[in-house]
């Protein structure tokens, strides 16, 4: 993460706290006032500290699936020597199962496509195509390659240039 991130992220969990220290107070005094309903407006409190600390999990983890994005982009735009401009697909949005699947819809017409990969052994891996991406079939593009960018855990950028095969 960035510097900028770095603060934003301590200045939220500063807030947080106080947020949660602020609610047990209020709490403590409507237990004085009412100490008959002490186990309940514990929970109630419990149960509102345990929701902040759901959201600050998700944005904490959204930040960090942010920053390995922004980490692979600029990987791969070293890798083929451009900007990436934009993300087409991303399978934790789109739609992305065997029998209705947006992958292709989003990718179709486009030139200049990266396709990165991440498997469930946080291996990454991917392909660049130069050319317009097309429905029916593949022409060979002597731009176009196959690369490997982390494997086991290490960052090992590797580029495979593709053969025609006359497919």
């Amino acid at each position: 993460l960035n510097e900028e991130d770095r603060k934003t992220i301590k200045s939220i969990n500063e807030m947080i706290v106080t947020m949660k220290e602020i609610r047990q107070r209020k709490a403590n005094k409507e237990i004085e006032k009412n100490p008959k309903r002490k186990r309940t407006i514990q929970g109630e409190c419990n149960d509102e500290n345990d929701e902040l600390e759901e959201m600050w999990i998700q944005y904490k983890t959204e930040r960090e699936v942010i920053e390995k994005r922004r980490e692979h982009e600029r990987k791969v735009s070293e890798l083929i020597g451009m900007k990436i401009k934009e993300i087409l697909f991303d399978s934790n949005i789109h739609k992305w199962n065997r029998n209705d699947s947006e992958f292709d819809s989003k990718l179709k017409e486009h030139r200049h496509v990266c396709i990165i990969i991440e498997d469930n052994n946080n291996n990454i891996f991917g392909g660049y195509i130069s050319k317009e991406i097309g429905i029916v079939k593949f022409h060979f593009d002597s731009k176009s390659f196959v690369f490997s960018m982390k494997r086991n855990g290490e960052y090992t950028m590797k580029k495979y240039l593709l053969k025609d095969c006359g497919y």
